[in-house]
């Protein structure tokens, strides 16, 4: 299919105490591109995630992706499918799957290598870095410029996070939830 993309990449989230800290790091060895404004809806599947995004409130993409979600350091295989009219898919899928929960984030993404590297600020959780090291060199480079990176940003195990966002916005509603029942 034209304009689908179809990946392999090692994964890594770590909640950050400094965003100033962080992006100093970046500046060093790393460029940045852009400033986005992301609105990811995440779908009722049983497989996997579905989750539709909006940039910046201009363009969009449908993202299925597959990952082991029980581990820091996650191998995650993805499409990304372009959208020219996200409004009817997010009504089309809403009405079909089902929302399962809707993630806002600003987002900084600097590259490096075959590296994404995300400084994100998101709603309601607070500041994170992640990484996206794409296969595209193999496997073992991956963990090569994986290790890097965390070497380069200071990431201790203990800052490492294993859920999604979405996960973590979960979680945040269901304690929530249950603090107001009591």
């Amino acid at each position: 299919m034209k304009g689908v993309v179809v990946a392999v990449n090692l994964e890594l989230k770590a909640r950050i105490s400094s965003r100033k800290q962080i992006e100093r790091i970046a500046l060093s060895f790393a460029r940045r591109k852009l400033v986005l404004k992301q609105t990811d809806t995440y779908f009722r599947i049983k497989n996997g995630r579905l989750k539709l995004r909006v940039i910046n409130k201009k363009s969009a993409e449908l993202i299925f992706y597959l990952r082991n979600e029980d581990t820091k350091r996650r191998w995650s295989a993805y499409e990304v499918y372009p959208l020219h009219s996200p409004k009817k898919m997010k009504e089309m899928l809403s009405n079909a799957l089902g929302v399962l929960i809707e993630v806002k984030k600003e987002r900084t993404l600097w590259m490096y290598k075959n590296a994404r590297i995300h400084i994100d600020k998101v709603a309601l959780l607070g500041d994170f870095i992640e990484f996206e090291v794409m296969v595209v060199k193999g496997k073992t480079q991956a963990i090569h410029l994986y290790k890097e990176l965390v070497i380069r940003f200071g990431i201790r195990e203990n800052q490492m996070i294993a859920e999604s966002y979405s996960d973590l916005l979960l979680r945040a509603a269901r304690q929530m939830h249950k603090l107001h029942r009591n």
